[in-house]
């Protein structure tokens, strides 16, 4: 098995002097040895999904890298609802000006960054993993 970690990787999405030789190192190789982890994916998509933001990466070229992204945070329930999610935005807009955000902001923050939601998955509380694809 050879691991290969985010900085080995992202020259083959964005260009750099080193591009055209990992390319042809990685072609070289039994393409059923290859591997990355978890972690590596979730950086290498928030690497693609900053370079969007920036302006450095067109939106067609992270698509074809198929970069997600992965937020894990609080999700407040739409409306008044009281919950855990909701009294630690009180505290986040009180003590440094932040806030939580229900499904649909998530959606329209994602949707602005050039992102579609594609799943949610909850975790203890009111904590959930939400995976986004670039639209």
């Amino acid at each position: 098995m050879l691991y290969f970690d985010t900085s080995f990787l992202a020259p083959l999405i964005l260009p750099e002097a080193t591009s055209d030789k990992i390319a042809a190192f990685l072609r070289r190789l039994p393409y059923a040895e290859l591997t990355v982890s978890h972690w590596t994916r979730v950086e290498f998509s928030s690497l693609i999904a900053r370079e969007v933001r920036m302006g450095r990466l067109d939106v067609q070229a992270a698509a074809r890298a198929d970069a997600r992204l992965v937020v894990i945070d609080m999700v407040v329930p739409d409306g008044d609802a009281q919950d855990r999610a909701t009294m630690v935005e009180i505290l986040m807009l009180g003590m440094v000006g932040g806030r939580q955000r229900s499904l649909s902001e998530w959606r329209h923050l994602l949707a602005r960054g050039g992102f579609a939601l594609e799943r949610v998955v909850t975790g203890s509380g009111s904590y959930c993993a939400l995976e986004a694809k670039v639209a």
